[in-house]
């Protein structure tokens, strides 16, 4: 099975990915951002550069979680740190409600999407997966999200003196708001307050974790 983190721009997800990977030794599936050669340039022209990082990212994803589900095992999953689906979901369905992609490239990325889903459901299946995976679903506040992204200094991603860009994390924001209750593909949990900041409080957030999960039928924890 797969750990699956699910959250808006900002939220920490790569923190606590690693956190969750120290407590159970796991490996783990980072999102393609350092070395993504079209995510600066999808912040500088969203439409023009769109539907390229939306179909680079799904390919990313579909050849990452291949290879962590071919090394994964009975009691030791691989943990993602973003789940395949969001994308689809809420990044390429915002662009399409702002009209910056086309009806033709909205159509053949949701074509692809859908192929690239089952297929990687099947290739899951091959390798003998038994469990469900897991979403963990991190929703902080909004303005937790906003300083998030100021503190961690990208370049691209600031937002100060750029009133569109905010209001795209906003949107962004509160699309995944609704995105959650209506996502069924998995078992899930929600984090709202987490903190990451000691080793104390790491493990007092493994233990939320652990305990949430045992709630939807998740014991690997």
């Amino acid at each position: 099975m797969a750990i699956l983190l699910a959250a808006p721009i900002g939220a920490g997800k790569s923190t606590v990915a690693q956190t969750i990977a120290d407590m159970k030794g796991l490996d783990i599936i980072f999102e393609s951002v350092s070395d993504n050669p079209i995510l600066p340039l999808y912040y500088q022209d969203r439409q023009r550069y769109g539907f390229q990082l939306q179909m680079y990212f799904l390919q990313r994803r579909v050849r990452d979680m291949m290879i962590g589900y071919s090394l994964e095992s009975t009691d030791k999953p691989i943990i993602s740190d973003r789940s395949i689906i969001e994308d689809k979901e809420i990044f390429v369905k915002q662009l399409a409600d702002s009209n910056m992609l086309s009806d033709t490239e909205y159509k053949l990325y949701n074509q692809s999407a859908n192929t690239n889903l089952q297929l990687l459901d099947s290739y899951r299946q091959l390798h003998g997966a038994t469990n469900n995976d897991l979403l963990i679903f991190l929703n902080p506040s909004f303005q937790r999200t906003l300083d998030q992204i100021k503190k961690r200094g990208r370049n691209f991603e600031q937002f100060d003196d750029n009133p569109e860009l905010n209001a795209y994390y906003e949107d962004i924001y509160n699309r995944y708001q609704d995105w959650f209750q209506t996502y069924h593909r998995t078992p899930k949990i929600e984090l709202t307050d987490y903190d990451t900041t000691s080793a104390k409080n790491k493990e007092n957030l493994y233990q939320i974790i652990k305990e949430k999960a045992t709630t939807v039928g998740i014991n690997i924890f």
